[in-house]
């Protein structure tokens, strides 16, 4: 009979309960971040366009947009965002400690039938690298943790590789003190630079590990936004409702594309690698129907076709804060033997067949204003197209009904945040004379 030991995943983090004899660090509770060598990045970036690593990456959207479209089907009405990029990393770290048909379940719902953890961990270390020292006029921080309890025997080359390619060094606690939920509230605060203070309120007795991806974002506008141009205008709800809410306005060049239903335009961050693309779908379309057709391969078809126009973007500040528990819906996904007591492997963990994924946590938040975005996720575990032709005539993009946005890598294509925008808040709705 299995002891009732779990694996937790949360805010791009990952939890895992009970489940070699590896050892962990019992003093380590640094934040060990990807450093920003030019080399190093330029050869990740190669990497990823061809290969295993190109595989990878085309899979982490692929699943991106899988996992945000069922979540916007089961919370339609609701502000929504999620980032691919966080919750994949952390899924790859507990990829690595599934073996047999957990891990085949667990590589098809990732689109990586056929790639072993050898060959998976470089590429995601290569996103990493890639992703974190890309562009000089962004802070982009992708950082990874392990809290293993104490007395827990986890195999040597699990947290070996964990070290290795994602740079997460496990770390021991005592996890019936007191001082662990602390503890590790305290590491996911300093990752997300305050942003996300907290990922987890109490341990269960069962758990026995948590895998923790975070990642920060905060870019400021390559051509920021005249805070004197800011006003309240209406954002129209729904057909019948609106409510008052500050504005931004400017006139630039900016990436853009009209058709298919939909317009879209791309905002670049600091030297321009880096953008945040806001979809607005055409008025009187059904949120619901168009949901169906945004794939991560329409999405690059659509951003194939923005050619620079010039054009008027009005966009609401915004802070979006958002928690998800995303069990039930990897589960959908064809990731239920991972999370099932009786049938888990997750072998290459630990060598005894005791351990299984209990939830997956994902907490993000993004907020935009004048001068720029600031994101930050947080994923835990416990155990081409042709382009059209350009408009005739100047474009005009205002964001006053609900729309969708991205935090998008225009090197890789990789997408690091996805959200979908139906009621803007600000931090104190300030009213603008």
């Amino acid at each position: 009979m299995r002891c009732p030991t779990l694996l937790l995943i949360a805010c791009e983090f990952l939890l895992i309960g009970c489940g070699g004899s590896g050892t962990v660090d019992p003093s380590g509770s640094g934040i060990s971040r990807l450093r920003k060598d030019p080399a190093a990045v330029e050869r990740a970036t190669k990497a990823l366009s061809e290969g295993t690593p190109a595989k990878v990456r085309t899979a982490l959207n692929d699943f991106g947009f899988a996992l945000f479209g069922r979540v916007l089907k089961s919370e339609p009405a609701n502000n929504v965002t999620v980032s691919p990029a966080s919750l994949y990393l952390a899924m790859g770290m507990a990829y690595n400690g599934a073996g047999g048909e957990t891990q085949k379940a667990m590589a098809k719902s990732l689109g990586i039938e056929g790639v072993a953890p050898q060959d998976l961990n470089p590429a995601n270390k290569d996103v990493s690298t890639s992703l974190a020292g890309g562009d000089a006029g962004v802070l982009l921080e992708i950082a990874n943790s392990v809290w293993a309890h104490q007395g827990g025997d986890f195999e040597s080359a699990f947290l070996g590789r964990l070290k290795d390619f994602y740079g997460a060094t496990a770390q021991s606690l005592d996890f019936s003190g007191p001082e662990s939920v602390k503890t590790i509230n305290d590491w996911v605060q300093l990752a997300t630079h305050e942003r996300i203070p907290t990922i987890i309120d109490r341990i269960d007795a069962d758990t026995v590990m948590f895998l923790i991806n975070a990642v920060y974002f905060k870019g400021d506008w390559m051509d920021p936004f005249k805070k004197d141009l800011t006003e309240n205008r209406d954002f129209h709800l729904s057909e019948a409702k609106t409510k008052s809410h500050p504005f931004m306005t400017r006139r630039g060049d900016y990436d853009f594309y009209a058709g298919e239903g939909m317009r879209i335009v791309r905002l670049p961050f600091g030297k321009g690698r880096l953008g945040m693309i806001f979809l607005l779908p055409d008025e009187n379309t059904s949120r619901a129907e168009f949901e169906k057709k945004l794939t991560a391969k329409k999405w690059a078809d659509w951003t194939a076709k923005m050619l620079q126009t010039t054009g008027t973007v009005v966009l609401p500040k915004f802070k979006l804060e958002y928690e998800t528990d995303l069990t039930e819906t990897l589960k959908s996904m064809g990731m239920a033997l991972a999370f099932d007591p009786e049938k888990a492997d997750f072998s290459a963990m630990r060598s005894q067949k005791d351990l299984f994924l209990q939830s997956v946590i994902h907490k993000t938040v993004v907020q935009i204003d004048e001068q720029g975005a600031e994101a930050a996720a947080v994923t835990g575990l416990a155990v081409g197209g042709t382009a059209a032709p350009p408009p005739m005539k100047e474009f005009q993009f205002v964001a006053d009904r609900p729309f969708y946005f991205a935090i998008q890598d225009r090197s890789t294509g990789i997408v690091l945040f996805l959200g979908s925008m139906a009621d803007p808040a600000w931090p104190q709705e300030p009213q603008v004379p």
